[in-house]
């Protein structure tokens, strides 16, 4: 419940405790927006952004990280009531919400629960006060009808980190027996909230990070897109004037939901840069772009992105900030490489001098022996003079 009172930070949460109550394992938000003024303008603009908001929640990686507890699957939104025929009173308490609802379920604007168990009906005011907790901005509550049970939320606004910190709870927690910390019942995303990662980017939307058992830590469950910058056999790379290739990476954070996630629908890339140090050498719309770097006087840093976009209008974005090595920068590590893979490789040195050194050595080396130090030691000479002439130009 986004505003209740919450442990104190200080303490350290080991695990979640599991106190036997029911769960809503498959979740369908039913929302609710309660007033006239949703009709239109700026509100219904909000209204509509939030319940595409919630579609991508509620299917992307943000709730896979739930399915540690009791298996939590994706949710789904249902279609949106708008209720422009009351208007919300300033003021109201848990039981005048559970009998709103009830009121609503009564007259067939909603679905009944009780025809599906998976229920949530999520109500939206623009702005009001709860009276069982003034300072909340969101609370997930339960109550019945003829002794049968029904989940709701409330949250004060169209706010996707409000609406996904009560979402995540009432499936976790819908009547407090579910998952809490054992010793105060506090639930799994108010142990985050005044954490400095309490809301983050999930796939292009804001939500609430929460509490996992699996990682003990606050996690916010998320693709992630990266770059890798193609290397040559030494790891060097890349280098001013010469040409390279930028790589999509997509992963997942944590690590351990990527097996679960749903695939992205034919998803499409955008790579971006500044055009004064990135010259492209293929198409900017693929999964691999090829580029040249610029070559001027100073050393420069550069930034590239990529934006991955599917049917749906999941988006996420990864970039990189890139600092190509000059050309001589780049001859000299890789001159190093060469002369370190040369001592390494032992196997260039006859095996005399490798195994039999001693104060007593048992036999003398061969003529075969002698040559393959002699033919080694001459490329290690020519390696060390091509470096230091490197260096000296660097210096110059």
């Amino acid at each position: 419940m986004v505003g209740r009172a919450r442990p104190d930070k200080e303490s350290t949460v080991d695990k979640l405790a599991d106190h036997g109550g029911p769960i809503i394992s498959s979740v369908v938000v039913m929302p609710i927006f309660w007033g006239s003024v949703w009709s239109s303008g700026d509100p219904q603009n909000r209204a509509a952004a939030l319940i595409d908001d919630l579609r991508h929640l509620m299917q992307g990686p943000y709730m896979v990280g739930l399915s540690q507890y009791r298996d939590i699957q994706a949710g789904t939104i249902h279609d949106a009531l708008f209720d422009t025929t009351s208007t919300p009173p300033a003021t109201f308490s848990l039981s005048d919400l559970a009998s709103y609802v009830s009121g609503l379920i009564a007259g067939g604007r909603v679905p009944d629960f009780r025809l599906n168990s998976q229920l949530l009906y999520l109500v939206v005011t623009d702005g009001g006060t709860l009276t069982d907790n003034t300072s909340a901005g969101g609370f997930h509550f339960w109550s019945s009808i003829d002794r049968q049970t029904f989940h709701f939320a409330w949250i004060s606004n169209a706010d996707s980190y409000i609406a996904s910190h009560e979402i995540i709870e009432a499936c976790t927690d819908p009547e407090a027996n579910g998952y809490t910390q054992p010793e105060n019942g506090i639930e799994v995303a108010d142990i985050c909230e005044d954490n400095s990662d309490a809301a983050g980017d999930a796939d292009g939307v804001v939500a609430a990070s929460y509490w996992s058992n699996r990682d003990s830590r606050c996690i916010l469950p998320r693709r992630v897109a990266g770059i890798d910058v193609q290397m040559d056999d030494c790891g060097v790379g890349p280098a001013m004037g010469e040409v390279s290739e930028l790589r999509l990476s997509l992963s997942a954070d944590p690590a351990w939901i990527e097996p679960k996630l749903p695939p992205m629908l034919m998803p499409t890339c955008k790579w971006t840069f500044d055009p004064e140090f990135v010259t492209p050498l293929t198409a900017t719309d693929g999964t691999v772009l090829v580029v040249r770097w610029a070559e001027p006087v100073d050393i420069y840093s550069t930034r590239i992105t990529v934006t991955v976009t599917d049917l749906e209008g999941l988006q996420i974005t990864g970039s990189r900030m890139i600092t190509p090595r000059t050309p001589t920068q780049a001859a000299i590590a890789r001159k190093s490489c060469e002369i370190r893979r040369w001592l390494a490789s032992v196997n260039r040195i006859p095996p005399f001098f490798v195994h039999k050194l001693g104060p007593d050595p048992a036999s003398l080396p061969t003529r075969r022996e002698i040559e393959r130090l002699a033919r080694a030691t001459e490329r290690l000479s020519a390696g060390v003079e091509a470096l230091a002439e490197l260096r000296r130009r660097l210096d110059a």
